[in-house]
């Protein structure tokens, strides 16, 4: 069978599986017996072929053409796949640890509400991650990237009758988003400046790994269930930002910066979450300030050059913590019962080599900060969070005097304006949004800001019949109460960027953007990320709301 027709096959029978198994999920069509017997199927028969292409290509790297997804005029966005010796490897194991993980959740979400719903997202996760590896454009990576980043996030909220889950996968949302931004910006600048293409695509890297300084989101994603913990931030999406790198490093050799860059954050992650490690409560707290620590090595040695060793370390370390996050409940219960201890012998824990030499003053310090996470939370609360909320609170009083009328004032000023007036007004608009008490008000506000974001990109009123449809598709969730899968889903396609599904036609935005309005590519992209952390914070609420 020829290599074009074995991808096509891959890519398009992981895609029907997965939409197959999520319209069960949303109209509860089958039991669980069918859904986890389809779920196995597929796992089994994509780890074959992604083994059949392996086989193929092992020897010799091989690009194949399957056409163009978009083609508009000068802009093609072509789907083009290269089979190399280290992305067949990382496909072969994506999909052995993959099928692991399914049966491992067939008895441990066993009459759990969301059961084929952790399995449409599974299968949806494997196609993005199916598309990461195979892809042999940066563009085509993205749509990869992009799949796997909404899957996590949707994973991590999987337990989402508690408004725990819900707050951190918020938090995770917000991080993938900005790293979304840096993916982007290296889309966009990679033909005319392929440097600060590079930089950008490092700076997506280091958030999409969790590297310093974004670090915060990783042991609060482990909120979901332990088959995704395991996947998700041991072995698959916390190394898929080395594996980027790893994949275009041609593109980062030209400027040492970049590696001087990664050893840097490398070894600082590396010494960080070492030691928040080692003051963690809960076994999932541990593990993912271990992978954390590995992972900040990984980065060492590409920085350092080592690329082989990179690639054997990021297999060893995916396939070594998913075992341990699946045994980590076993393990809890031997230290419990500590079977292996003599009658009447007690459990010491070892020291580091730094405990033993350190002053006692000094590491009750570094014991101090570590559990505060080296203060890195309260940064992060006086730089950002705190004047976003100051942003909010302003908008209020405004609207306290005006009565909300002030932002269809603004959207019919954005008309008649110049783009740096019409930024102003999409980023008020969205602020305005949050700072709505009742839902309903909060969804035509956020639909207004999308129609503002519609003429600065379009020139046109064109975006009014994608900001009718938000609309309409929000109020019905909102009134009819439909499941929040469907929405959740759905809302993020429709919200997630400007005219068309983000996964499809970002791209195609950008390409026009960088022709019309090219000084204001960054605020505007920055502004499209804030716009689906917006509609996700109000489904958050939305969802904590009717749990009370």
């Amino acid at each position: 069978m020829e290599l074009n027709t074995l991808f096509t096959s891959l890519l398009s029978f992981n895609l029907g599986v997965a939409i197959l198994i999520g319209v069960g999920a949303a109209f509860d069509l089958w039991s669980e017996k069918i859904t986890r017997s389809i779920a196995a199927t597929t796992q089994i028969a994509l780890l074959l072929m992604n083994a059949i292409i392996f086989s193929k290509s092992a020897s010799t790297e091989q690009v194949i053409e399957l056409g163009n997804l978009i083609h508009l005029d000068d802009f093609h966005f072509p789907i083009t796949l290269q089979a190399t010796f280290w992305s067949g490897a990382w496909a072969i194991l994506s999909s052995l640890l993959l099928m692991i993980i399914g049966r491992f959740s067939r008895d441990y979400l066993h009459r759990e509400r969301g059961y084929h719903r952790f399995y449409f997202l599974m299968l949806l996760f494997q196609l993005g991650v199916n598309i990461v590896c195979w892809a042999g454009v940066i563009n085509f990576t993205f749509l990869g990237w992009e799949i796997t980043g909404l899957t996590s996030v949707l994973l991590i909220a999987f337990f989402w009758e508690k408004p725990s889950p819900l707050w951190h996968s918020l938090i995770a949302l917000t991080h993938y988003r900005i790293s979304d931004c840096g993916f982007l910006l290296a889309i966009v600048f990679l033909e005319h400046n392929p440097q600060l293409a590079s930089l950008c695509l490092l700076f997506a890297a280091f958030g999409k790994s969790a590297q310093v300084p974004f670090t915060r989101w990783l042991p609060r994603a482990m909120e979901g269930p332990t088959p995704s913990s395991a996947i998700f931030y041991g072995a698959l999406s916390i190394h898929t930002g080395p594996f980027i790198i790893l994949k275009y490093l041609s593109l980062f050799e030209s400027n040492p910066v970049n590696f001087q860059i990664m050893i840097a954050v490398g070894l600082i992650t590396l010494v960080y979450a070492t030691w928040v490690g080692r003051v963690q409560a809960s076994a999932k707290g541990v593990l993912a300030y271990s992978t954390l620590a590995q992972v900040g090595i990984i980065w060492t040695e590409i920085g350092l050059g080592f690329t082989n060793l990179a690639w054997i370390h990021l297999l060893a370390n995916a396939s070594l913590r998913t075992v341990q996050f699946l045994r980590a409940g076993a393990i809890i219960d031997d230290f419990r019962s500590a079977r292996w201890l003599a009658p009447g012998e007690e459990f010491k824990g070892n020291q580091a080599f730094y405990e033993k030499v350190l002053p006692e003053a000094l590491r009750l310090r570094l014991y101090v900060a570590a559990q505060r996470e080296f203060y890195l939370g309260e940064m992060i609360q006086f730089l950002i969070i705190k004047p976003f909320y100051f942003v909010i609170d302003l908008i209020r009083k405004i609207q306290s005097k005006t009565g909300g009328i002030e932002a269809f004032a603004l959207l019919g000023l954005s008309f008649f304006s110049q783009i740096e007036v019409q930024l102003c007004i999409w980023v008020y608009l969205l602020f305005s949004a949050l700072a709505q008490d009742r839902t309903v008000f909060r969804i035509v506000v956020l639909v207004m800001a999308q129609l503002n974001g519609g003429i600065i990109l379009t020139g046109s009123m064109s975006y009014l019949h994608q900001g009718l449809c938000s609309l309409a598709l929000m109020s019905i969730f909102f009134l009819k109460k439909l499941k929040p899968e469907i929405v959740m889903f759905f809302g993020l396609f429709a919200i997630g960027a400007p005219l068309y599904p983000t996964f499809l036609t970002t791209d195609l935005i950008f390409h026009t953007l960088e022709k019309a309005h090219s000084p204001y590519l960054i605020p505007i992209i920055a502004i499209i990320g804030l716009s689906e952390i917006v509609f996700y914070r109000i489904f958050v609420d939305e969802m904590i709301a009717r749990q009370q």
